[in-house]
């Protein structure tokens, strides 16, 4: 196991407000005495507007929440040709995170998506310098470059502002990057969205000698700056690297691929938008698995999407106590990993319900993991796809402007047609349940849902149960909300699942469905069963609609995720009125209850 002095604690809370970091980071600061503690400073005071094309192409709502070098400390060649204030603001806010990490005895990391794309004003005023083509053919509607990073003019402008990066963030001890993905790529990488590309006179380069020059020109920026920093590499650029070693990389570097490390932390990233869901035995056990392995470092996530939103301090601070408690006196194997969830809930539950607490989380810990292999959704389907909101219509053609544009606007799609029409288009792709090792069962089974995901979902509502019934735990207010957030999970994923058995039906009936309505015989006839099976879905997702307003109204809505400005509403975060969403996707949803039989043969008798 690696010496406290030799473990590192890397933290990523995503965006937030002042006093939230501040009190995230008095959290973070309770590990002090089993390694060092790195906190991310890199947060946005704001999206990146900008960037944001007039029409619609939601591959641009990837990046515009996430760091790059040049939205902080812009070298003066790029600064003009950025909004007035732009970088001012993002670099007010990182001086202000790392004067609270540098009073608490915090290092600090600083995570970038490079070489990020770069304003058409800049390419034609430097049109040497144009690199690859990185936005993704099939989810934007406007082609994006980055910088080539093979050039010295380029190379100078990022030794430039890595320098001033950490001249003025001197306890600055990481620097990560993404590249090929989210508005970043290397010339001639051939994981390249679009495919490998770049400007001739580098083909012969390859993009690992782009990437060796790359870090090499960070690392010169960082020992100008005032000292040499970490650097990693996230992403990967080609098939056949994967997550193999890149040769040549300077000393103090490491190529992560798509590993890189034991992370843990909360399921925000798979539950956003709902906050404050820890699966406490699973951060028991990557703790372990951690100092098993290495131990020398250990990534705490609790942040969402593209660090849009971050999880509840709160949850975030459990997870850091579980932690601490774990480093001051490491378990191992069943029976210890038992002990410290016993230990853990005398201490919140108290000794009479610490029983029923462990095998509330042992159980919920099951459902995750099962529902998550079961159905496949997680918070794109929530979020970019708005199934957390749009109502389930048989001809949503049939939908006005008015009934549509609180959800379709965001719904993620080149294409306004196919964002209206196909209910399970992700991104690009199509979601299908057999890609994620689970087949729904036939009508003529007797029921239309996924067994395995349906059985992960009850777990979680007695779980939910369980944790509303320790009337006399200590730590009683965040039970509940742990409670209320689990409800709202259910509810999400119950929505998608709905969505998903929808859109089947109307997979099975696009022929019908593309003509006009039919006047049906009058024979008497149990009817279709497809017709049976969408109203049992509209009605389970009536109900289930009407279960998550009653939840928001009672207090939940502080567990959501949400913009505080309805002008920030966008694909991947909600607006702030998600209870007047949801009342209208069951307006709607009423409105138009009986199309289906203008379509499908209905029963008569």
């Amino acid at each position: 196991m690696a010496a406290s002095s030799d473990r590192v604690f890397v933290f990523r809370f995503g965006a937030t407000d002042d006093d939230g970091f501040r009190r995230f980071a008095d959290h973070a600061a309770k590990l002090k005495p089993y390694g060092r503690v790195l906190v991310y400073v890199d947060q946005l005071a704001d999206k990146s507007r900008h960037e944001l094309p007039p029409f619609r192409s939601p591959w641009h709502e990837y990046a515009v929440c996430l760091a790059t070098l040049h939205k902080v400390f812009p070298h003066p060649e790029i600064a003009r040709h950025l909004p007035s204030g732009y970088a001012e603001r993002n670099r007010e806010l990182l001086l202000k995170r790392a004067r609270m990490l540098r009073e608490r005895g915090l290092g600090a990391a600083f995570h970038a998506v490079e070489p990020y794309f770069m304003p058409e004003p800049f390419f034609a005023e430097h049109p040497s310098l144009r690199g690859a083509r990185v936005d993704h053919p099939r989810r934007s509607m406007k082609a994006e470059f980055a910088m080539c990073v093979d050039r010295d003019e380029t190379a100078e402008m990022y030794a430039w502002m890595m320098r001033e990066l950490k001249r003025n963030v001197p306890e600055l001890e990481l620097f990560s990057f993404l590249i090929n993905d989210s508005g970043s790529g290397l010339c001639w990488a051939s994981k390249l969205y679009p495919g490998p590309n770049g400007p001739s006179c580098c083909q012969t380069v390859g993009a690992v000698r782009h990437l060796v020059k790359f870090c090499e020109t960070l690392h010169r920026g960082a020992v100008e700056g005032g000292g040499d920093v970490d650097i990693e590499i996230g992403g990967r650029m080609s098939l056949k690297l994967g997550d193999q070693p890149v040769e040549g990389l300077p000393p103090r570097t490491a190529y992560l691929g798509k590993g890189g490390g034991v992370g843990t932390g909360t399921h925000f990233g798979h539950t956003s938008p709902i906050r404050g869901i820890a699966d406490i035995p699973a951060v028991i056990k990557a703790l372990e698995r951690a100092v098993a392995t290495d131990g020398r470092k250990i990534v705490f996530t609790f942040s969402g999407l593209y660090y849009k939103a971050a999880d509840s301090v709160e949850a975030a601070g459990k997870v850091v106590d579980v932690a601490k408690e774990f480093f001051a006196s490491p378990v191992k194997g069943p029976m210890g990993r038992t002990s410290l969830l016993y230990s853990l809930a005398r201490r919140w539950a108290g000794d009479a319900s610490a029983d029923a607490l462990v095998e509330a989380w042992e159980e919920f810990s099951r459902a995750l993991s099962v529902g998550a292999m079961a159905g496949g959704f997680g918070s794109y389907y929530f979020l970019s796809m708005r199934y957390i909101c749009r109502p389930i219509v048989i001809r949503p053609d049939l939908l006005t402007p008015e009934e549509e544009n609180y959800f379709l606007p965001h719904v993620f799609n080149v294409s306004e047609k196919e964002a209206r029409e196909d209910f399970i288009d992700i991104h690009g792709g199509r979601h299908s349940m057999a890609n994620v090792g689970a087949m729904p069962l036939s009508w003529s089974s007797g029921w239309f849902y996924n067994v395995p995901l349906q059985s992960a979902l009850a777990a979680a509502r007695r779980v939910a149960e369980t944790l509303e019934s320790l009337k006399d735990a200590p730590e009683r207010g965040w039970l509940m909300r742990t409670a209320m957030a689990i409800r709202l999970w259910v509810g999400v994923v119950r929505s998608s699942n709905n969505i998903y058995m929808a859109q089947l039906i109307r997979d099975r009936h696009r022929e019908e469905l593309s003509g006009p309505p039919q006047v049906h015989p009058k024979l008497r006839t149990s009817g279709d069963p497809d017709l049976l099976q969408w109203y049992e879905i509209l009605r389970d997702e009536l109900d289930n609609t009407d279960e998550m307003i009653g939840l928001l109204e009672r207090g939940g809505l502080e567990l959501v995720a949400r913009a505080s400005d309805p002008a920030d509403e966008d694909t991947f975060m909600l607006g702030p009125d998600l209870i007047g969403a949801l009342r209208k996707k069951r307006e709607i949803m009423l409105r138009h209850w009986r199309e289906a039989e203008d379509y499908l043969v209905s029963h008569n008798t």
